[in-house]
């Protein structure tokens, strides 16, 4: 299980988190788990903010789909 995190904190606290959970906002030295994925190139600024936005549940839902053809 994970915990959740649908609105938790701010867009942009979660995006610092992901990028450096090492930083002394967030664990600092304590930090023994979490990936560095900025510092260490893991993922690029647009895959932390695309993950970030799914995290918190600010994904985009597209409408119907109109069938190929149909006016």
């Amino acid at each position: 299980t994970a915990p959740e995190l649908t609105g938790y904190g701010s867009r942009q606290w979660t995006i610092d988190f992901i990028l450096n959970p090492a930083h002394e906002r967030f664990y600092g030295k304590r930090n023994d788990r979490m990936p560095l994925y900025g510092p260490d190139k893991v993922l690029d600024q647009k895959s932390i903010e695309l993950i970030t936005d799914w995290l918190r549940g600010d994904w985009y839902e597209p409408g119907p789909v109109a069938a190929v053809g149909a006016k």
